[in-house]
């Protein structure tokens, strides 16, 4: 009750800028509502406070009675799949990314976002080469400037993509990828919200050469002598190694073309049954996991970083529905839909500042500055400005910090960015 008291809806006004009125008048719509949920996305996890911020709201789920009941937020185990990562042969508290260690111990990897650092300074080991799949970095990763300043320093980059994608541009070897209609998949459609699993079949036969992403690792990991970790000599021989633990075959799948649910979809509270991945087996309000690791027990807020001459929060990853991060910009029919980049702004604030709807603006933080159009709205509040990522011509990422993390998981600060906007002709 005191730590909850530190954030009163005054509070929480002066940080977010939400009158405390709306804040009081939500906050008992979502507690008197039964049930009710809420759906967070990944835009919480772009803040320097992500993880706590999640873990907050993963609270009040639990304590409104809304945990895993129909109409609240649901969850589900994914299907037993063989794991095919290779243990004891690397020590992850070595690894780049070490120093996010909780992040590791949940998800079994280590965050990406030390990388570009790792390159540079040769700490915590030197870093010569580089392998990236289905991935456009040099487009979508924070700080665009030290992304290329990286890649550039390796004595080999190699990109496996569908396309020649901006970070496939700077390969020193471009592998032409399989795409998802060319070859057979297993998806688990647990993240989904639905315990199912089913088989999607090859469409067309790929051209000569590409390979699928396993058979790409496959023969890699041969050449450098770890070809019993790598024994499959087909994709369905892959696919059936990943069912076994699952008891469901790949015949099953293949004889059941709308999957097979894995799961009663109806179950609910399975808590009370299989209890939760925490030490006591429960909801824990007070985590001494994130004690012993070194973070706050409780929830808590950091202030994002601010600078000088910086009066506006740039909100960056806003999505359009043409669009898939930096995909699909070569297709003519969905360029027609957003022709160009634009970056939204409050009708008032663009008003004061002189830009008009349309007009050519110039985005600038403490890193660097993009111009693209403006879309002026009232739908935005008046020190916030949103833009949309993936474009090569108004690169979001030019404008973003790769310091700025969350301590928890590494990730990027892409929705706090400190920026002017600065009207004025092409």
């Amino acid at each position: 009750k005191e730590h909850v008291g530190k954030y009163s809806p005054e509070v929480v006004e002066e940080v977010t800028w939400v009158p405390a009125g709306v804040v009081r008048e939500v906050a008992r719509l979502y507690a008197a509502s039964k049930p009710a949920a809420i759906s967070q996305g990944v835009a919480l996890d772009h803040c320097p406070s992500g993880v706590q911020t999640s873990r907050a709201i993963s609270i009040l789920i639990a304590i409104t009675g809304n945990l895993d009941v129909n109409g609240g937020n649901i969850y589900n185990f994914p299907l037993r799949q063989t794991n095919l990562r290779v243990k004891g042969n690397v020590s992850v508290g070595d690894a780049i990314g070490a120093e996010y260690p909780l992040f590791g111990k949940f998800t079994s990897e280590t965050t990406a976002m030390p990388v570009t650092r790792a390159i540079l300074t040769g700490k915590p080991y030197p870093v010569k080469a580089l392998i990236i799949q289905a991935s456009n970095p040099a487009l979508t990763w924070p700080n665009t400037g030290r992304v290329k300043e990286a890649f550039s320093k390796l004595d080999l980059l190699v990109v496996s993509d569908l396309f020649m994608t901006e970070t496939a541009r700077l390969a020193d070897i471009f592998l032409p990828a399989v795409a998802f209609s060319e070859k057979r998949i297993v998806k688990d459609y647990v993240f989904d919200g639905l315990p199912l699993i089913a088989l999607s079949e090859q469409v067309v036969k790929p051209p000569a050469g590409p390979l699928e992403d396993w058979q790409l690792w496959g023969e890699l990991g041969r050449k450098m002598g770890y070809a019993d970790y790598f024994p499959w000599q087909s994709t369905d021989e892959l696919l059936s190694h990943l069912l076994e633990p699952s008891g469901i075959t790949l015949k099953q799948l293949e004889e059941s073309p709308g999957g097979i649910m894995y799961h009663p979809p109806e179950q609910r509270r399975k808590y009370r049954e299989k209890g939760l991945d925490t030490p006591s087996g429960k909801v824990e309000l007070f985590s001494r996991t994130m004690a012993d690791y070194g973070y706050s027990p409780l929830p808590v807020f950091d202030m994002p970083e601010t600078a000088d001459g910086y009066p506006f929060v740039l909100v960056t990853g806003t999505r359009v529905v043409a669009f898939m991060h930096s995909q699909m910009r070569d297709v003519d029919r969905l360029r027609g839909l957003v022709p160009y980049p634009v970056v939204e702004i409050n009708t008032a604030t663009a008003g004061s500042l002189g830009i008009a709807d349309g007009g050519w603006v110039t985005v600038k933080s403490p890193l660097g500055a993009i111009r693209l159009r403006a879309r002026v709205t009232p739908d935005i509040h008046p020190r916030v400005l949103s833009l949309q990522h993936g474009w090569d011509e108004a690169n979001a990422n030019i404008l973003t910090s790769d310091e700025d993390n969350d301590p928890i998981s590494g990730y990027p600060a892409f929705r706090t960015v400190p920026c002017q906007v600065v009207g004025g002709e092409a």
